[in-house]
């Protein structure tokens, strides 16, 4: 499953020519870092349920991080009232509603499964692109994000069809 996903997200994004660009291997390299990320969330969870403690200890952690990486940036932030808006909505549900529920749930299905259903972000990323942004999708990205929707039945479905087989 997790090679046709890879291969769907291929299709989907059609690097050029020339082979991967820079940008290409960055979201290789955060693929592979969020597969460890939720291999390790699957063990903390096993040694230990409780969700919520652990979810607010990731959100603190991650505002640390950011805290510190802030004098980093090229310039300093403008805060404006549209910019505490916009960073209040995107902590609340972006980061702690995210993070609470991916803690909450997971726990209670596989880490490959997970992972999986992760992948699935482009292909909604895609639909919601063509309404929202007027953005039509290729043949291409519609195969790719075929392959990629595939690859989570595979997972589901596969093991069923064996057993009863």
């Amino acid at each position: 499953g997790a090679v046709v996903a890879t291969g769907g997200l291929f299709v989907m994004t059609r690097p050029d020519a020339t082979g991967l660009s820079t940008g290409d291997l960055l979201v290789l390299a955060c693929a592979l870092f969020y597969a460890l990320y939720i291999h390790g969330l699957q063990r903390a969870l096993a040694r230990r349920p409780e969700t919520t403690a652990l979810a607010v200890a990731q959100v603190l952690g991650l505002a640390a991080c950011a805290l510190l990486a802030l004098p980093l940036a090229h310039s300093p932030p403008r805060v404006t009232g549209e910019a505490v808006i916009a960073v209040g909505f995107c902590a609340l549900f972006a980061t702690v509603g995210t993070f609470w529920l991916q803690t909450h749930f997971q726990g209670r299905t596989t880490p490959e499964r997970a992972a999986l259903l992760f992948a699935t972000e482009p292909v909604f990323a895609a639909l919601f692109a063509a309404p929202l942004l007027g953005e039509v999708p290729g043949g291409l990205e519609i195969v790719g994000a075929g392959l990629i929707l595939l690859a989570v039945l595979l997972v589901e479905l596969w093991p069923k069809a064996a057993a009863s087989g």
